[in-house]
């Protein structure tokens, strides 16, 4: 998607529903869980970004992908897997962990069948040399280690039962950040020993962010209704804020260092709302209470050196489970400028049942939003000073000619502004 217009740029459709996406270091390639929500098959496709097409699907994965990430080496990927919701935290389900070659595009291992269960968030070291997955159910933390292209599988159980799966490794690779049953914790990812907790029963811990400076840690505690900051150096709690809803969603500003945060409520209230807030602090810089409708995913981006935050919202999520046990209600993408106020709505993904909406054909509002967005005139486009130096030239010399602009032949891969120049 355009996130500065309400735009769809491309589409692709992949063999079920995705639910985990990561992109390679040079952005070339992502990397898609494909297995539905809780699915019992799936695969992993591979998607050119420039051209936006499936150039490579990996099949033999463990069942269910969920999550993806990739290694910031950009030599491996690791998927994650949770099987059927009807099993889920019941006994006799299975669920695993698949690390795949990036390059090559094969899956290279998989954790034995059964021996995990419910694996939800993953965490990765730099070189892609060991995997973290934390289970959704059994609140056990397991480990997937390369060496000389063997692998060796460890777990670490906690106790208690959690539905959460925040799992953050910091930068140098020396602690990892869990949240499990009513706490924080910090694990030594050598020997999964838990090296602090921060505990207070009933905190109904959700995410977990990282300063830019990898200094502090912040977590959603639903239960509380409040977020936390820790120092990832050990000590006391920097600093905690209440909300007036449950927190859910964490994002650090580029730009600002702001912390933005997202509060559906839960089931979800009226009390929907998004926070800017003072990252070293904890006060509030700015609120937004637009209706948003179950604003459940916040990420702070940065477009030409300005902070706006897109918002995920899932609409009425009561509504969503039906009879049948699915949903085509309405979700949207906002973008929120909390320095404005402003809330724009970016994308409205429309019921599904409207097949109009996945035929090829343009419409009336994608050729007016496309007119819009193209800059009219030389001086307005952006990028490419000596082509637009020559063209300007061209152009400049054929007007006072009087005459008409010879042919002009302009090729280059796709995303250069071909079209637009064209235009």
């Amino acid at each position: 998607i355009d996130p500065q217009a309400d735009t769809i740029l491309r589409e692709l459709t992949v063999d079920a529903n995705p639910t985990g996406l990561d992109l390679t270091p040079d952005q070339d390639l992502l990397f898609v869980a494909s297995g539905g929500a809780f699915g019992t098959n799936g695969s992993v496709p591979i998607v050119n970004t420039n051209t936006f097409t499936e150039v490579a699907n990996i099949n033999n994965v463990v069942a269910g992908p969920q999550q993806v990430l990739v290694s910031s080496n950009g030599k491996r990927a690791f998927v994650s897997s949770i099987q059927s919701p009807s099993e889920m935290c019941e006994a006799g389900r299975s669920s695993g962990i698949s690390v795949l070659d990036v390059e090559a595009r094969v899956s290279l291992y998989q954790t034995p069948a059964e021996e995990l269960d419910s694996v939800g968030g993953l965490a990765a070291t730099g070189d892609g040399a060991r995997v973290f997955g934390f289970s959704l159910c059994t609140n056990a933390l397991y480990r997937v280690s390369e060496v000389d292209a063997m692998f060796n599988l460890d777990t670490q159980t906690f106790g208690g039962v959690s539905r959460s799966s925040g799992i953050s490794l910091n930068e140098t690779g020396s602690e990892l950040y869990l949240l499990h049953p009513h706490a924080l914790a910090v694990v030594n990812p050598e020997t999964l020993d838990v090296i602090e907790t921060i505990s207070g029963r009933g905190a109904g811990p959700m995410r977990l962010a990282l300063s830019q400076d990898d200094s502090t840690l912040f977590a959603s505690l639903s239960g509380r209704n409040e977020v936390v900051a820790v120092s990832t150096t050990g000590g006391p709690i920097a600093w905690r804020q209440r909300l007036g809803s449950r927190p859910f969603s964490l994002s650090v500003g580029p730009l600002t260092g702001a912390l933005y945060v997202s509060s559906p409520g839960f089931f979800w209230t009226p009390d929907d709302r998004v926070f800017q807030m003072n990252s070293a602090t904890g006060n509030f810089i700015e609120k937004a209470h637009p209706s948003f409708k179950g604003p459940v995913i916040i990420k702070a981006i940065s477009v030409i050196d300005k902070e706006f935050a897109l918002v995920g919202s899932t609409g009425d999520f009561t509504n969503h489970l039906d009879n049948d046990g699915g949903s085509n209600k309405i979700g949207i993408i906002s973008q929120w400028d909390p320095v404005g106020g402003a809330v724009e709505e970016v994308v409205k993904f429309p019921d599904m049942d409207d097949q109009s909406f996945l035929t090829g054909e343009p419409i009336e509002q994608d050729i007016q939003q496309e007119n819009i967005i193209r800059p009219k005139v030389l001086k307005d486009f952006q990028g490419q000073p000596e082509l637009k130096e020559n063209l300007a030239v061209f152009i400049q010399a054929t007007r006072e000619r009087e005459e008409a602009l010879d042919h002009v032949f302009i090729s280059g891969p796709p995303g250069l502004g071909k079209t637009t120049l064209a235009g």
